[in-house]
C-alpha cells in the first residue's frame, strides 16, 4: 500500500468534524504510507459525483470520512464497481461503522483500518431506486428522522435532536393501515413503522436482529404493531443493549429479499437516516455488490 493514491472524501460539516479534522486525517493517512487526495463536499451529491469520477479514473481504494449521508452517496457510486471503501465515521448515527465495529472517536485507529484493512464484498439494499447499506424505514423512525433534520436540531444537538424528535414524534404520530409483502406473504396491519435492516443492528447500538449480517443474502423486516406509547417507550428502554428489536412483544420480523411497502395515508421514508419520500416502496437486495475495508 506505500505510496498508493487514495481518494479521501470528506464532509467538513460532518457532526463529529472538529476544526482541523482534514488535515488530520490526511497526516495520519500519511503516515501511515499511502498518498491521501483530499476532496471536500460542499453540496448535496457532491461525494457520489467524487466518487463515480474516481471510479472512471480507474482507483481502486477510496475513503470517506463524514455520516450516513455521505457515506451513501458514496455507495452509490460505488455499488457493482468492485472499488473498495473504507470509513472514517464522523456523522451522528455512524450506522455503518458501528455494524463494522470501527473506532468511532478514534481518528488514528480508524485511518489505520483504512490503510491496512481487509476487503470484504457485502449486500447493498435498493429502496426506489436508492441504495443503503444498513437500514431503509417506513413510517414512524422516518418520522423521527426528517423532524431531526428540520431548522437547526440536528446540528445544535447531534443525536439528542434524534431522542427530542423520537419523545415529540411519541405525542404527535400514530400507527396506520400498512400493507407489507415480504416474498408473496402480505401483511395487512396498523403499524407504528416497517422497517428493513440489513445488519445485526439499526444504529446508535440498537440491536436489531441478532442474527443478521451484512452479507446474509436478505432482509430481516421487523413491523412495529399497534403498541401504546408507554409500552413503546418502555420496551426500547429496557432492552436497548440487551434483546434485538426483532424480539420484543409487538414486533413481528420476517426475513425476505423483496418487500413492497403501503401505508394509508402514505407515509415518510428513510434509508440510512436520510429521509427521501414518500410511501409506497419497493425493497431489493443487490448481494454483495458494495466492497468495503474492513478490520
Amino acid at each position: 500500500m506505500a505510496n498508493a493514491e487514495m481518494p479521501i472524501i470528506m464532509n467538513p460539516t460532518a457532526g463529529g468534524a472538529r476544526p482541523g479534522a482534514a488535515e488530520v486525517i490526511v497526516g495520519l493517512l500519511r503516515a501511515e504510507g499511502l498518498s491521501p487526495r483530499l476532496h471536500l463536499t460542499r453540496a448535496p451529491r457532491d461525494a457520489q459525483a467524487v466518487a463515480a469520477r474516481a471510479v472512471a479514473e480507474g482507483t481502486t481504494r477510496l475513503a470517506v470520512a463524514g455520516g450516513d449521508g455521505t457515506v451513501g452517496e458514496v455507495t452509490a457510486a460505488l455499488v457493482g464497481t468492485g472499488v473498495a471503501m473504507g470509513l472514517i465515521p464522523l456523522g451522528t448515527g455512524n450506522a455503518l461503522g458501528r455494524e463494522l465495529g470501527l473506532p468511532l472517536h478514534d481518528l488514528p485507529a480508524a485511518c489505520r483500518i483504512v490503510a491496512r484493512g481487509a476487503e470484504q464484498d457485502v449486500d447493498v439494499g435498493v429502496c426506489n431506486d436508492t441504495h443503503f447499506a444498513v437500514m431503509c424505514g417506513v413510517g414512524f423512525d422516518a418520522e423521527v428522522a426528517h423532524g431531526a433534520h428540520q431548522g437547526r436540531w440536528k446540528k445544535r444537538l447531534g443525536k439528542w435532536g434524534f431522542v427530542a424528535n423520537f419523545l415529540l414524534k411519541l405525542l404527535t404520530e400514530r400507527p396506520r393501515a400498512f400493507r407489507v409483502t415480504v416474498d408473496g406473504q402480505t401483511i395487512e396491519e396498523r403499524l407504528w413503522a416497517a422497517v428493513a435492516c440489513n445488519a445485526s443492528q439499526y444504529s446508535w447500538r440498537l440491536r436489531f436482529a441478532p442474527k443478521g449480517c451484512l452479507n446474509d443474502g436478505g432482509m430481516h423486516v421487523a413491523l412495529f404493531g399497534q403498541r401504546t406509547h408507554r409500552e413503546l417507550l418502555s420496551e426500547l428502554a429496557r432492552h436497548w443493549h440487551s434483546r434485538g428489536v426483532c424480539e420484543l412483544p409487538g414486533v413481528r420480523c420476517l426475513f425476505g429479499r423483496r418487500i413492497r411497502v403501503e401505508a394509508d395515508p402514505p407515509a415518510r421514508w428513510q434509508a440510512d437516516g436520510d429521509v427521501r419520500g414518500m410511501s409506497p416502496v419497493d425493497i431489493s437486495v443487490r448481494a454483495r455488490a458494495l466492497r468495503l475495508i474492513v478490520p
